[in-house]
């Protein structure tokens, strides 16, 4: 819910607020609003087909004749409804006025967006609403998702770190953006720890750890898949790589070390 979370927010910069977004949005789980005022504020909308930030940024004048169950009201109570429908509105603009002034502005970077976007996180308590999702995973005893629960955030605060540490001043569109926050967030992994002795373990060959294992069943032995294929077409030349080296940066293994990787977790597996 976390990463959808994230991208319906880039979806609303994107697209300028438009239904789909807005509702995918408010329908994450983690944008504080409850599912009857999503539902109250869906009808509205689609009643009067308001799409685009202009109109949700606007006063809403025109009353509503529908609950938020698709039910006839009363004309004193769709009054009512209305200074409830623009309590809502105004709630839902307070939190994305600011990430909406720091996209539309001409000078805006990586750095500007990712701080709009984290400080979007901090004022809606994302950190503690993971949290709070972690214990209740735990008390289903779903430890898996719990698990995942508990290492989310630090691992998208850790993306955005680094997006900010290699991009920060670059000038960027919001599409280019968004596309890049979907390749990191494609590239990131969670793991679990096996909550019990006596289970079945299902992972790859790089990142499972196993310990006293009484039968390993070794899946996809393929030519080029394991050992994987090095992969080409990197941006830096050995020369790059041997100047950056000395200037103790840290690199990704070259394609010759991936290659003496790749044997090490076969040889490893394979004398399990």
């Amino acid at each position: 819910p976390f990463i959808e979370w994230i991208r319906s927010v880039m979806e609303m910069l994107e697209k300028d607020f438009s239904r789909e977004s807005v509702f995918r949005y408010l329908r994450s789980g983690l944008a504080r609003f409850t599912m009857e005022e999503t539902d109250l504020l869906e009808n509205y909308v689609l009643e009067r087909g308001i799409r685009g930030f202009k109109k949700w940024n606007e006063k809403w004048v025109h009353p509503s004749r529908i609950s938020g169950r698709g039910v006839r009201v009363s004309q004193e109570e769709s009054l009512s409804r209305l200074e409830e429908l623009n309590g809502l509105r105004e709630r839902f603009i307070s939190q994305l006025g600011p990430v909406k002034r720091a996209a539309g502005r001409k000078d805006r970077t990586v750095k500007s967006l990712t701080l709009a976007l984290y400080e979007l996180m901090v004022s809606l308590g994302m950190q503690e609403q993971l949290k709070k999702k972690q214990e209740e995973m735990e008390e289903a005893r779903e430890e898996v998702k719990a698990s995942i629960y508990g290492q989310i955030y630090r691992i998208v605060i850790d993306l955005l770190d680094k997006v900010v540490d290699l991009l920060g001043e670059e000038k960027i569109t919001v599409k280019d953006y968004s596309d890049i926050l979907d390749a990191a967030f494609q590239a990131a992994k969670a793991g679990s720890i096996p909550q019990e002795a006596d289970c079945v373990i299902l992972g790859d060959i790089e990142r499972t750890r196993l310990d006293h294992i009484k039968i390993l069943i070794f899946l996809g032995l393929n030519d080029g898949i394991i050992p994987k294929k090095a992969e080409r077409g990197s941006l830096l030349s050995q020369y790059d790589r041997e100047q950056l080296a000395l200037q103790d940066m840290e690199l990704a293994p070259t394609a010759r070390e991936q290659v003496f990787l790749q044997k090490f977790y076969l040889y490893w597996n394979m004398t399990k």
